[in-house]
Protein backbone atom coordinates (compact mmCIF):
# COMPACT_ATOMS: atom_id res chain seq x y z
CA UNK A 1 0.00 0.00 0.00
CA UNK A 2 0.96 3.41 -0.96
CA UNK A 3 -0.77 6.68 1.65
CA UNK A 4 -0.10 9.57 1.22
CA UNK A 5 -0.59 12.75 3.49
CA UNK A 6 -1.75 16.18 2.11
CA UNK A 7 -2.01 19.39 4.38
CA UNK A 8 -2.82 23.00 4.16
CA UNK A 9 0.19 25.57 3.55
CA UNK A 10 -1.23 26.70 6.84
CA UNK A 11 1.79 26.37 9.46
CA UNK A 12 -1.20 25.88 11.74
CA UNK A 13 -1.72 22.09 10.34
CA UNK A 14 2.00 21.37 10.26
CA UNK A 15 2.14 19.66 13.73
CA UNK A 16 -1.27 18.04 13.51
CA UNK A 17 -0.60 16.36 9.92
CA UNK A 18 2.77 15.31 11.65
CA UNK A 19 0.86 13.54 14.28
CA UNK A 20 -1.74 12.18 11.89
CA UNK A 21 1.54 10.90 9.70
CA UNK A 22 2.81 9.16 12.83
CA UNK A 23 0.12 7.51 13.74
CA UNK A 24 -0.40 5.64 10.38
CA UNK A 25 3.27 5.01 10.67
CA UNK A 26 2.65 2.80 14.13
CA UNK A 27 0.32 1.10 11.99
CA UNK A 28 3.08 -0.56 10.07
CA UNK A 29 6.34 -0.41 11.82
CA UNK A 30 6.81 -3.20 13.46
CA UNK A 31 9.79 -4.91 15.44
CA UNK A 32 12.55 -5.95 13.55
CA UNK A 33 11.35 -3.73 10.20
CA UNK A 34 13.89 -1.41 8.98
CA UNK A 35 12.52 1.77 8.05
CA UNK A 36 13.99 4.15 5.07
CA UNK A 37 13.38 7.86 5.65
CA UNK A 38 14.05 10.85 3.55
CA UNK A 39 14.18 14.42 4.23
CA UNK A 40 12.01 17.97 4.49
CA UNK A 41 10.18 20.00 6.22
CA UNK A 42 6.89 17.43 6.11
CA UNK A 43 9.08 14.77 6.87
CA UNK A 44 10.75 16.33 9.87
CA UNK A 45 7.15 17.53 11.36
CA UNK A 46 6.66 13.44 10.93
CA UNK A 47 9.22 13.16 13.60
CA UNK A 48 8.61 15.68 15.93
CA UNK A 49 5.30 14.05 16.20
CA UNK A 50 6.60 10.51 16.91
CA UNK A 51 6.38 9.45 20.80
CA UNK A 52 8.70 6.59 21.11
CA UNK A 53 6.30 4.93 24.35
CA UNK A 54 3.89 4.43 21.46
CA UNK A 55 5.57 2.03 19.27
CA UNK A 56 6.84 -1.33 20.48
CA UNK A 57 10.06 -2.70 20.78
CA UNK A 58 11.88 0.73 18.99
CA UNK A 59 15.49 -0.57 19.70
CA UNK A 60 15.33 -3.73 17.55
CA UNK A 61 14.29 -1.39 14.32
CA UNK A 62 16.78 -0.36 11.82
CA UNK A 63 16.66 3.22 10.10
CA UNK A 64 18.07 3.71 6.75
CA UNK A 65 18.59 6.85 4.63
CA UNK A 66 16.99 6.35 1.36
CA UNK A 67 18.90 9.58 -0.20
CA UNK A 68 21.93 11.29 0.04
CA UNK A 69 21.99 14.63 2.16
CA UNK A 70 20.56 18.19 1.10
CA UNK A 71 23.23 20.18 3.65
CA UNK A 72 20.39 22.20 3.76
CA UNK A 73 21.10 26.24 4.67
CA UNK A 74 18.44 24.89 7.56
CA UNK A 75 19.67 21.91 9.21
CA UNK A 76 16.85 21.18 10.39
CA UNK A 77 15.14 19.25 7.06
CA UNK A 78 18.54 17.82 6.73
CA UNK A 79 18.57 13.78 6.11
CA UNK A 80 21.23 13.46 8.50
CA UNK A 81 19.76 15.99 10.89
CA UNK A 82 15.65 13.87 10.84
CA UNK A 83 17.65 10.25 10.91
CA UNK A 84 19.73 11.33 13.89
CA UNK A 85 16.53 12.90 15.48
CA UNK A 86 14.46 9.85 15.05
CA UNK A 87 17.55 7.41 15.96
CA UNK A 88 17.45 9.01 19.40
CA UNK A 89 14.03 8.90 20.19
CA UNK A 90 13.55 5.09 19.05
CA UNK A 91 17.55 4.19 20.08
CA UNK A 92 18.12 2.43 17.61
CA UNK A 93 20.58 1.37 14.77
CA UNK A 94 20.48 3.74 11.65
CA UNK A 95 22.18 3.50 8.78
CA UNK A 96 23.71 7.07 7.42
CA UNK A 97 24.79 7.60 3.43
CA UNK A 98 27.05 10.29 3.69
CA UNK A 99 26.45 11.58 0.26
CA UNK A 100 25.15 14.80 -1.13
CA UNK A 101 21.64 14.29 -2.29
CA UNK A 102 22.58 16.11 -5.94
CA UNK A 103 25.89 16.06 -8.14
CA UNK A 104 26.63 18.52 -11.00
CA UNK A 105 26.14 15.33 -14.03
CA UNK A 106 26.02 11.59 -14.20
CA UNK A 107 29.68 11.03 -14.26
CA UNK A 108 30.06 12.60 -10.71
CA UNK A 109 26.89 10.39 -9.42
CA UNK A 110 28.38 7.02 -10.78
CA UNK A 111 31.59 7.64 -9.38
CA UNK A 112 29.92 8.56 -5.83
CA UNK A 113 27.66 5.53 -6.30
CA UNK A 114 30.62 3.11 -6.93
CA UNK A 115 32.59 4.03 -3.69
CA UNK A 116 31.84 1.34 -1.00
CA UNK A 117 30.25 3.36 1.82
CA UNK A 118 28.01 4.58 -0.85
CA UNK A 119 27.01 1.52 -2.54
CA UNK A 120 26.70 -0.37 1.06
CA UNK A 121 24.12 2.01 2.16
CA UNK A 122 22.09 1.77 -1.03
CA UNK A 123 22.48 -1.49 -0.62
CA UNK A 124 21.10 -1.32 3.21
CA UNK A 125 18.30 1.01 1.51
CA UNK A 126 17.29 -1.91 -0.72
CA UNK A 127 15.91 -3.67 2.34
CA UNK A 128 13.57 -1.31 3.47
CA UNK A 129 10.26 -2.83 4.84
CA UNK A 130 8.77 1.01 5.40
CA UNK A 131 9.82 4.04 3.79
CA UNK A 132 8.59 7.73 5.13
CA UNK A 133 9.15 10.24 2.70
CA UNK A 134 8.67 13.48 1.44
CA UNK A 135 5.75 14.40 -1.90
CA UNK A 136 7.20 17.66 -2.47
CA UNK A 137 5.93 20.80 -4.92
CA UNK A 138 7.93 23.04 -7.25
CA UNK A 139 6.68 25.91 -5.03
CA UNK A 140 10.10 28.10 -4.36
CA UNK A 141 8.94 29.08 -0.79
CA UNK A 142 8.61 25.30 0.24
CA UNK A 143 10.63 23.24 -2.01
CA UNK A 144 13.76 21.76 0.42
CA UNK A 145 16.25 21.49 -2.72
CA UNK A 146 15.64 24.65 -3.82
CA UNK A 147 15.74 26.21 -0.21
CA UNK A 148 19.47 23.78 -0.20
CA UNK A 149 20.50 25.64 -3.53
CA UNK A 150 20.59 22.68 -5.30
CA UNK A 151 18.93 23.97 -8.03
CA UNK A 152 17.67 27.43 -9.54
CA UNK A 153 14.33 29.49 -10.16
CA UNK A 154 15.74 28.40 -14.17
CA UNK A 155 15.58 24.98 -13.07
CA UNK A 156 12.03 25.09 -12.46
CA UNK A 157 10.83 26.51 -14.70
CA UNK A 158 12.69 23.64 -17.13
CA UNK A 159 10.73 21.00 -14.59
CA UNK A 160 7.77 22.64 -15.26
CA UNK A 161 7.51 23.11 -18.92
CA UNK A 162 8.79 18.83 -18.91
CA UNK A 163 5.61 18.41 -17.25
CA UNK A 164 6.50 18.27 -13.44
CA UNK A 165 4.43 19.04 -10.74
CA UNK A 166 6.00 17.64 -7.86
CA UNK A 167 8.39 14.91 -6.51
CA UNK A 168 8.08 12.07 -4.73
CA UNK A 169 11.18 10.99 -2.60
CA UNK A 170 12.90 13.32 -4.35
CA UNK A 171 12.16 12.06 -7.98
CA UNK A 172 10.41 14.16 -10.45
CA UNK A 173 7.11 13.41 -11.08
CA UNK A 174 3.78 14.86 -13.51
CA UNK A 175 0.15 14.98 -12.73
CA UNK A 176 -0.39 11.33 -13.38
CA UNK A 177 2.42 9.97 -11.28
CA UNK A 178 4.77 9.21 -14.08
CA UNK A 179 8.78 10.11 -13.57
CA UNK A 180 10.01 13.01 -16.45
CA UNK A 181 13.46 15.08 -15.83
CA UNK A 182 15.49 11.83 -16.13
CA UNK A 183 18.42 13.98 -16.58
CA UNK A 184 18.03 15.48 -13.31
CA UNK A 185 17.08 11.75 -11.48
CA UNK A 186 20.57 10.36 -13.48
CA UNK A 187 22.05 13.24 -10.81
CA UNK A 188 20.73 11.80 -7.91
CA UNK A 189 22.57 9.66 -5.03
CA UNK A 190 20.46 7.89 -3.50
CA UNK A 191 17.84 4.67 -4.46
CA UNK A 192 16.35 4.05 -7.42
CA UNK A 193 12.89 4.67 -7.97
CA UNK A 194 12.52 1.34 -9.30
CA UNK A 195 13.91 0.31 -5.97
CA UNK A 196 11.97 2.13 -4.09
CA UNK A 197 8.59 1.36 -5.66
CA UNK A 198 9.53 -2.17 -4.31
CA UNK A 199 9.55 -0.98 -0.87
CA UNK A 200 6.25 -2.75 0.58
CA UNK A 201 4.78 0.15 2.51
CA UNK A 202 5.03 3.71 1.23
CA UNK A 203 4.22 6.57 3.59
CA UNK A 204 4.37 10.23 1.71
CA UNK A 205 3.58 13.33 3.16
CA UNK A 206 2.75 16.02 1.07
CA UNK A 207 2.07 19.77 0.88
CA UNK A 208 -1.22 21.47 -0.98
CA UNK A 209 -3.85 23.27 -0.90
CA UNK A 210 -6.14 21.34 1.23
CA UNK A 211 -6.03 18.38 4.27
CA UNK A 212 -6.35 15.25 3.05
CA UNK A 213 -5.13 11.44 3.81
CA UNK A 214 -5.93 8.46 1.39
CA UNK A 215 -4.65 5.12 1.44
CA UNK A 216 -4.27 2.68 -1.33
Amino acid sequence: PYTTLFRSHSSRIKERIGKAAAVILKQYLKPNSQLGISWGTTVNAVVDAIDPEEFHETETITITQLLGALGAKDSNYDAHTVLASLQRKFRCSAVYLNAPYIVENEAIAQSFLKTKNVADGIANAKKTDVALSSVGSLDISTSSYFLAGYITTEDVLDMVQAGAVGDVCGFQIDEFGNEVCKEFRSRIIGISLEDYLNIPIRIGVAEIGRASCRER
